[in-house]
């Protein structure tokens, strides 16, 4: 979908599917739906590879970076990914069962992020911090980043994002 959602059509998204449109219309009553199907997928899909990328872990310092790793790679499937939630954000910015949505995933990734925060804090790994205002300001970072360097905005390469990423944790946590 290299258009963007707004751009595409019902029927463009049966031939791409090979299906008909009848089809698509029969699952999907109106592309919001559809968009919310497919964000649905692709965070199932994220949350399966974040599970993994945390399992390897050897300490809560080590899964934060990995999490802005995986956020800050330079592959295709992830800048589709930062395509499909700019999408869907401006489209929740208008729908309530949109944005309730994304409330949920956003509520979800910070506790997820508070987490190992609060775990990283209990083995003296990071100073005593407020786990959720922290895990707040990562997300909100992780997001600003990455889009900064899926524009490609000047000095926001994604080298430079993870290395931005990297700095405010240790900024933010560091027990020195």
């Amino acid at each position: 979908m290299a258009k963007g959602l707004a751009a595409v059509s019902v029927r463009e998204i049966a031939r791409e599917a090979k299906i008909s449109s009848g089809t698509v219309t029969h699952h999907f009553p109106n592309i919001d739906e559809l968009l919310n199907a497919v964000l649905r997928a692709e965070a199932t899909r994220f949350h399966e590879v974040r599970s993994q990328i945390l399992a390897k872990r050897r300490s809560a310092l080590e899964g934060l970076f990995a999490l802005g790793e995986g956020l800050f790679a330079d592959r295709r499937d992830l800048r589709e990914y930062w395509a499909l939630w700019l999408d869907h954000w401006a489209r929740a910015a208008h729908d309530r069962s949109l944005a309730s949505w994304q409330s949920q995933d956003y509520a979800a990734w910070r506790e997820l992020i508070a987490g190992l925060v609060t775990e990283g804090i209990e083995h003296g790994e990071f100073r005593p911090v407020d786990a959720v205002a922290v895990a707040t300001d990562l997300v909100a970072l992780m997001d600003g980043l990455a889009l900064q360097a899926f524009f490609q905005v000047e000095g926001v390469s994604l080298d430079e994002a993870r290395a931005r990423f990297r700095a405010a944790v240790q900024e933010r946590l560091s027990s020195d």
